[in-house]
C-alpha cells in the first residue's frame, strides 16, 4: 500500500503542470499587434489662427514693446514724485592746532576737526516745472495704448494672413480635385476614341487631338499641384505643424448680404491703425507740453533730515531749501526745441486725418469687392450648370452623329474652365468677406 501513495501526487502534478505555460502565454502580448493609426481631425481656421498666435515672432516684439511703455510711465511719474536718497558722507581735512595765547571753545574746536561725518535723508520735491509731470504722463499713457491697439492691429493682420493661407489651400485642393476629374473624362474620351477609330467610325486625328488635350490638362494638373504644395508651405510656417497628413476642414458658403455702405462707414473710426495714430498724435502733442516746460520757471523744495552731523551745526537736525530758477537766456535752443516738437506735433495730426481718409477708401474697396464676387459667384453657379448640361447633351450628341469630336472636347474643355473658374470665385468670395470685415475694425479684436 505505501508503494502506491505516490500516485494521488503525480497526477495533481501531471494536471497542474501546463497551467502555469498556459499562464504565462495568456499575459504575454501578440508578437505582431498591429496598431491602426491615429487620424487627426480636420484643422479649422479658427485652431490655424490659435497656432499662428502663438507661433508669431511679430506679435511676440510687439507685446515686449508695450511691457515696457510700463519703464516711460514710471519715469514720467518720478519726475512728479521726486527723489528721496540717504546720504552718507565723511569729510577729511589738514589737522590744525590752535592758538594756546586763545581759549578755543567748542565751537572752535569743532571748525578744526580733521574728521567729519553726516548721515542725512534727502527729500527733492519738484513743486512747479511748468506742467512738465502732466504732460509726461499724459504722453506715456497715449504711448501705451498706441502700441496696445497696433498689437490688436497685428492680430487682425495675421488673421487675414491665415484666412488667406488657409483658403488658398483649399482652392489649390479643390482645382487639383477639378483637373483630375478632367483629366479621367479625356482618357474615357480617348478610350472611346480609339474603339471607334478601330471599327473605322472615328479618325485617327480625333484621337490625336484627344491625347493632345491630355496631355496638356496634365502639365495643368502638375502645375496646380506644384501650387497646392506651395500653400501648405506658407500656412504651415504661420502655425508651425505640418501639413503633410492633416485635412483642413471645409469652410461652410457665407450667404450674408451686404447692407447699405453707408451703414458701414461709421465702423471706420474703430479700426486699430486710426487709433494707433489719433494717439500718435496725442503723444506728439504732450512732447509740446513737455518742451515748453523748459521756458517755465522751476521751484524746487529740498529738505535734509540729518541722522548724524558732528561740527558746529551739530544741533540743527532738519533744514530746507527753496529754489526758485527763472530761465533768462538759453541761446535759443528752447525756443528751436518747442518749434519742432510743434511741427512733429502738426505732422502727426496731418497723418491721423490721412490714416482715417484710407481707412475710409480701404473700407469702400473691400466693400466693393465683397459686393461683385457675390454677384459673380451667383452668375457663375448658373453658368457651371449650363455647361454641365451642354457637355452631357454635346456627347449624346457626338452619339448619334450630330456633331464632331471637336464640339466634345471643346465643351468639356469649356466645362473645366467653369468649374475652375466657380471654385476661384467660390474662395475668393469667403477671402473678400473677411478683408471687409477687417476694414470695417470688426474682426478677431483679442481679449
Amino acid at each position: 500500500m505505501k508503494k502506491n501513495n505516490w500516485f494521488p501526487f503525480a497526477f495533481i502534478l501531471i494536471i497542474m503542470a501546463p497551467i502555469p505555460h498556459a499562464w504565462a502565454m495568456a499575459k504575454k502580448p501578440p508578437a505582431q499587434l498591429e496598431t491602426a493609426p491615429i487620424s487627426l481631425p480636420p484643422l479649422t481656421i479658427e485652431e490655424a489662427y490659435q497656432l499662428a498666435l502663438k507661433r508669431s515672432e511679430d506679435l511676440a516684439i510687439k507685446g515686449v514693446e508695450l511691457e515696457s511703455t510700463w519703464g516711460d510711465f514710471l519715469q514720467a511719474t518720478s519726475q512728479a514724485l521726486g527723489t528721496v536718497d540717504f546720504d552718507i558722507t565723511k569729510s577729511y581735512q589738514q589737522h590744525q592746532r590752535a592758538s594756546s595765547s586763545s581759549s578755543s571753545s567748542d565751537d572752535t574746536s569743532s571748525l578744526i576737526r580733521d574728521q567729519t561725518r553726516t548721515r542725512k535723508f534727502v527729500i527733492s520735491q519738484p513743486v512747479f516745472q511748468g506742467f512738465k509731470s502732466l504732460g509726461a504722463l499724459a504722453g506715456a499713457g497715449s504711448l501705451r495704448k498706441e502700441r496696445l491697439y497696433d498689437q490688436k492691429r497685428a492680430v487682425q493682420l495675421l488673421f487675414m494672413d491665415v484666412t488667406s493661407a488657409f483658403l488658398s489651400v483649399q482652392r489649390s485642393e479643390k482645382d487639383v480635385q477639378i483637373l483630375e476629374k478632367t483629366y479621367h473624362l479625356l482618357q474615357g474620351r480617348v478610350g472611346d476614341l480609339q474603339k471607334r477609330e478601330q471599327i473605322g467610325r472615328s479618325r485617327l486625328s480625333e484621337v490625336t487631338e484627344a491625347k493632345s488635350r491630355m496631355q496638356s490638362l496634365e502639365s495643368d494638373l502638375l502645375s496646380a499641384q506644384g501650387t497646392l504644395m506651395i500653400q501648405k508651405r506658407i500656412l504651415e510656417f504661420l502655425t508651425g505643424i505640418s501639413l503633410e497628413d492633416r485635412a483642413l476642414e471645409q469652410i461652410a458658403h457665407l450667404h450674408e448680404a451686404p447692407k447699405p455702405l453707408e451703414s458701414y462707414l461709421p465702423d471706420v473710426k474703430n479700426r486699430f491703425d486710426v487709433q494707433v495714430a489719433e494717439q500718435a498724435m496725442k503723444v506728439a502733442f504732450q512732447n509740446t507740453i513737455v518742451t515748453q516746460s523748459k521756458l517755465w520757471p522751476k521751484i524746487t523744495l529740498d529738505n535734509n533730515a540729518y541722522d548724524q552731523r558732528e561740527g558746529s551745526l551739530a544741533s540743527v537736525d532738519w533744514d530746507l531749501l527753496l529754489t526758485v530758477k527763472v530761465p533768462l537766456f538759453q541761446g535759443g535752443g528752447a525756443v528751436g526745441e518747442l518749434k519742432s516738437a510743434y511741427s512733429d506735433w502738426k505732422k502727426a495730426k496731418l497723418t491721423y486725418e490721412k490714416t482715417k481718409r484710407e481707412a475710409e477708401l480701404d473700407l469702400k474697396k473691400n466693400y466693393s469687392s465683397w459686393n461683385t464676387t457675390q454677384k459673380q459667384f451667383r452668375a457663375l453657379e448658373e453658368a457651371l450648370k449650363t455647361s454641365e448640361e451642354n457637355y452631357r447633351l454635346q456627347r449624346e450628341d457626338y452619339s448619334r452623329s450630330l456633331v464632331s469630336n471637336l464640339d466634345v472636347l471643346s465643351a468639356l474643355e469649356s466645362l473645366n474652365q467653369t468649374r475652375q473658374r466657380a471654385n476661384e470665385i467660390f474662395y475668393q468670395l469667403q477671402e473678400n468677406y473677411w478683408q471687409f470685415q477687417i476694414a470695417r475694425g470688426s474682426c478677431c479684436e483679442p481679449a
